[in-house]
């Protein structure tokens, strides 16, 4: 539990009225203060355990009281509480696989061959949580969030004032959306999930149990039946993006399946998307539009509003306006009924929105996206089998349906990827993939903390995303 601030205090620092909520985004200087420093990403691509000596001497590298700064004079990290609170909070939420070293998987060779033991589904590596062992533990919210090593805080000044909304759009595999979910929760964010109309009711029971132990963690209000290349795929988003923005004040908005996993910290994505100046990361080509999927649409007549319809993904970070757009203006309500007549309307409708700047959305892109370069998709690293050029990379697990499932000999390649996210990844496939991911991404934020490592966000700040897009 946090010292001397509660829940309910995080809420009453957010909980200004709307108008007020706008204001404070038109004249957000979240200023970066970050040392332009090159060796930032190598010494955070170092995932190792600390040594046992260095663990006695945590405490040593915190200064003693709430709110203080940076040794260097570096205001990153001004945190929230008590630093010997957040140091055991740290320590007692460990994520290390027991009988295996992460830090060696991450730097395999790929050249050669994978050791047999490391493909296993090993005992130790698969943790199997049934239903029941969740619903039963959930009768104690507080006991569950301690025995399952949630971290309950917000630790830094900076996440606190910069809530994240995330959607979780799932079918099955309770304990891989709660690890999902584990991974990425801190208290000041908010985070929906819809599970399928056609999931069993045990696990909509469950995950509504795990849901329960939260104020800013709850089911969609409505669940649909989703089903690939129809409108439900987008429905479920738009269900989920509504009930977001009902539910609080947060920033941008990122949307998820229950089969990724975080290769950024929740500080860093603060950090990548303050940087961003409220540009949305959506996907989006002209030419590969005209040339390869106008035909989606053409039984659907003309876009209303004079919109060009763009190709894009469904997997998008975005700000509070674009979705205020998206779920309330007239003009994206005209657009999603003219996208029920179309194919594959999710990988349509945020790029289509995003790629016409006439309609004058906040963080828009502005021109002609085959003009601008240096405008990468970055929400997820995707190994597709076939197409999509210079992004095709190999794969050391499995292709299902086009798309890689993520194995041991994959993480050396992901570990340092600019993305915010991996998709695709199978608990049950290879599971030391999973559970290593897990424990660098802890020991990332552990080490973030402790040793008050800047992050450089320059490749983010300079992205045509950034300099190329409608201001508020």
């Amino acid at each position: 539990m946090l010292a001397n601030m509660s829940l309910n205090s995080y809420r009453i620092l957010n909980s200004y009225d709307e108008h007020h909520r706008e204001h404070d985004l038109e004249n957000d200087n979240y200023s970066m203060y970050m040392r332009q420093d090159r060796e930032v990403n190598s010494s955070l691509s170092d995932e190792t355990e600390l040594p046992e000596e260095d663990k006695t001497e945590v405490v040593g590298h915190f200064q003693s009281d709430c709110g203080c700064k940076n040794k260097t004079g570096d205001t990153t990290y001004s945190f929230v509480q008590s630093l010997d609170e957040l140091e055991n909070i740290l320590n007692l939420n460990t994520r290390k696989v027991i009988g295996y070293s992460c830090a060696k998987i991450f730097n395999l060779n790929i050249r050669k061959p994978i050791p047999t033991d490391y493909l296993l589904n090993t005992a130790s590596a698969r943790l199997k949580i049934q239903n029941s062992v969740y619903q039963n533990i959930t009768t104690n919210c507080e006991q569950f969030k301690i025995t399952r090593g949630y971290l309950d805080s917000p630790f830094t000044e900076i996440e606190l004032n910069f809530p994240i909304a995330f959607s979780i759009i799932a079918y099955q595999k309770v304990e891989q959306i709660e690890y999902l979910l584990r991974a990425i929760y801190r208290p000041q964010n908010f985070y929906c999930i819809h599970m399928d109309a056609k999931s069993s009711t045990d696990d909509v029971l469950t995950i509504g149990k795990i849901a329960s132990c939260f104020e800013n963690v709850f089911l969609a209000s409505r669940a649909i039946a989703v089903k690939w290349g129809a409108f439900t795929v987008l429905e479920a988003e738009l269900i989920c993006m509504d009930d977001l923005y009902k539910k609080g004040y947060w920033k941008y908005f990122i949307n998820l399946t229950g089969q990724e996993f975080p290769l950024k910290t929740n500080l860093e994505l603060v950090k990548i998307l303050t940087a961003m100046e409220g540009a949305n990361v959506v996907e989006g080509r002209y030419e590969m539009t005209i040339k390869e999927f106008s035909k989606r649409w053409k039984k659907a007549g003309p876009a209303p509003h004079e919109i060009t319809p763009v190709k894009g993904s469904v997997h998008v970070a975005i700000n509070r306006d674009f979705v205020k757009f998206a779920l309330y203006d007239k003009k994206s309500i005209d657009f999603i009924r003219w996208l029920k007549k179309t194919e594959i309307p999710d990988e349509t409708f945020f790029s289509s929105l995003n790629y016409n700047p006439h309609l004058k959305i906040s963080g828009a892109f502005l021109g002609d996206p085959e003009e601008y370069p240096l405008k990468p998709t970055f929400t997820r690293y995707k190994n597709w089998a076939v197409g999509h050029g210079v992004w095709t990379r190999h794969c050391d697990g499995k292709y299902i349906r086009s798309i890689c499932i993520l194995g041991v000999g994959d993480l050396l390649r992901v570990k340092d990827d600019i993305s915010l996210f991996v998709n695709k990844l199978h608990l049950e496939f290879q599971p030391l993939t999973y559970r290593c991911l897990e424990e660098m991404i802890f020991n990332r934020t552990r080490d973030q903390y402790k040793n008050q490592l800047p992050i450089d966000t320059t490749y983010y700040s300079m992205l045509d995303q950034v300099r190329y897009r409608i201001r508020k």
